[in-house]
C-alpha cells in the first residue's frame, strides 16, 4: 500500500473504512453490501467475495482455489475487498510500512487475531487472475516473497501452486 493511501487513512475523520485493489471492478451493492453490515464500535471486521474473471480457461482452473464460498474459519481477506473500522485499524497498528508485497495479508491477520471476521458474500469484487502460466508462476512467486519476508503462510502458495498448476498441466494441453 503505498504512503499516500496510509496517510490518507491516518487523517480520515471516518470510522469505517472499505477497500478493493486498483484494477478490480465493483458490482454495484458492493459497498452497500459492506458498510450495511458493520458499525464504528464494531467486533468484527467484513470480506467479501473475489470472484476471478473466466477469460480462458486457465483462469477457470484457479476459481475453486480463489474463490470462498462459505464463511470458513480459514477466511482471511485480502484488501481486494475488505471493510474494517479505524478503530480496529489503529488497535494492530495499520497496515506495514516496511513491506512492498504481503501487506494486505499481514494486516488481515492482525485483525483476525484481534476481531473476528464475517465473510459478506453479496459484497463482490471481479479480478483478473493470471491468464497463463507465467502470468500465475509470477504472482505466486511474488506472493511467495513477500510471505516469506513477513514470515506468514509459509507453504500456501507452493500449495496453490501445485494444486492449480499440476492438474492443468496433466490434463490440458492449451495452456492459455
Amino acid at each position: 500500500m503505498s504512503p499516500g493511501v496510509l496517510n490518507l487513512l491516518r487523517k480520515t475523520k471516518n470510522s469505517i473504512i472499505c477497500s478493493t485493489d486498483f484494477g478490480c471492478t465493483l458490482d454495484p451493492s458492493w459497498l452497500f453490501n459492506l458498510t450495511n453490515n458493520i458499525k464504528s464500535n464494531s467486533d468484527f471486521f467484513l470480506g467479501g467475495l473475489n470472484k476471478i474473471n473466466k477469460i480462458n480457461r486457465f483462469s477457470e482452473q484457479q476459481v475453486e482455489f480463489f474463490e470462498f464460498k462459505d464463511d470458513v474459519p480459514s477466511f482471511l481477506p485480502s484488501s481486494r475487498n475488505i471493510c474494517f473500522t479505524k478503530r480496529q485499524w489503529m488497535s494492530v497498528r495499520g497496515y506495514p510500512e516496511y513491506t512492498l508485497t504481503a501487506e494486505d495479508t499481514l494486516f488481515a491477520i492482525r485483525l483476525r487475531n484481534k476481531y473476528k471476521c464475517r465473510f459478506i458474500p453479496k459484497s463482490i469484487v471481479h479480478w483478473d487472475g493470471p491468464k497463463n502460466i507465467k502470468e500465475f508462476s509470477i504472482k505466486q512467486f511474488d506472493y511467495s516473497r513477500g510471505d516469506g519476508f513477513l514470515l506468514i503462510k509459509k507453504t500456501h502458495h507452493f500449495k496453490s501452486f501445485i494444486r492449480i498448476l499440476l492438474p492443468f498441466l496433466l490434463f490440458n494441453r492449451n495452456l492459455n
